[in-house]
């Protein structure tokens, strides 16, 4: 499982365990593997989020570039 760190706009930092993040654009979702299937651990708009990062094995800490969504 993955540690991440999430600074939202205006808010403090959060430290998620959870094993993927992926987004739909609107939202970033942390999710973990349960039972045979993903559940979503946390939700977070993703307007709200200035920076993302992931830590590796080392604990360093690799920020997360936003990508543009494209259909």
């Amino acid at each position: 499982m993955a540690t991440f760190q999430v600074k939202e706009v205006a808010a403090d930092e959060l430290i998620v365990e959870a094993t993927r993040v992926v987004t739909d654009g609107a939202n970033i979702y942390f999710e973990d593997y349960v039972d045979g299937g993903w559940r979503i651990s946390l939700s977070v708009p993703a307007e709200n989020v200035e920076r993302l990062r992931r830590s590796n094995d080392d604990r360093q800490w690799i920020t997360i570039r936003a990508q543009p969504v494209t259909e």
